[in-house]
């Protein structure tokens, strides 16, 4: 049974640390998988963080319900397609982002290429890239998510400080952080 951390804040207050730990974790691996050569697992756990923040943001802004989220997630090109309709509908309530969604997109791409350039070869033919190629762009691949799961972080978060300024999202709860 999975059980939720908790630590005493400063102030005495009891709070809940387990998405927070999970996230710093999770920028340990993908640090830590980059620079020992291990690019499938920073672009899996980058991709991770960008879905997580999309939906999050999708969810906030009534894109995305409940039951659409819980257990399996949308794919991943639909999330970036339903982020650009959310920001390009708001009428400048919500900063646009889109260079940003843009490029998210385009390493999407990569990330796909990445991803199945290992074994990809037509029956009876040597691979299109060499081994070396691959790894090359299995590493930019993974550098190039983590700078975007990290502006998608703060984009996230930007929006996020303005719902609550405006009253539209609750304030946080005591007993959560991340």
């Amino acid at each position: 049974m999975l059980s939720i951390e908790k630590r005493m804040d400063v102030d005495g207050t009891e709070r809940h640390i387990g998405l927070f730990e999970r996230y710093r974790d999770a920028w340990r691996r993908i640090n830590s998988a980059i620079k020992l050569g291990f690019y499938f697992e920073a672009i899996a756990i980058e991709e991770s963080i960008l879905s997580n923040r999309i939906i999050s943001f999708l969810y906030g802004v009534r894109k995305l319900r409940a039951a659409e989220i819980r257990g399996r997630s949308p794919r991943f090109v639909c999330l970036i397609k339903l982020w650009r309709e959310a920001c390009e509908e708001s009428s400048g309530y919500w900063q646009n982002p889109g260079d940003l969604i843009d490029r998210v997109n385009a390493w999407r791409a990569k990330r796909n290429d990445a991803v199945h350039a290992l074994t990809r070869a037509f029956p009876g033919e040597a691979p299109p890239i060499s081994l070396e190629e691959f790894l090359k762009q299995a590493e930019i691949a993974a550098n190039e998510g983590a700078k975007l799961a990290r502006e998608v972080g703060n984009w996230h978060r930007r929006q996020l400080r303005k719902a609550r300024a405006l009253g539209l999202v609750p304030p946080r709860s005591p007993e959560c952080v991340g």
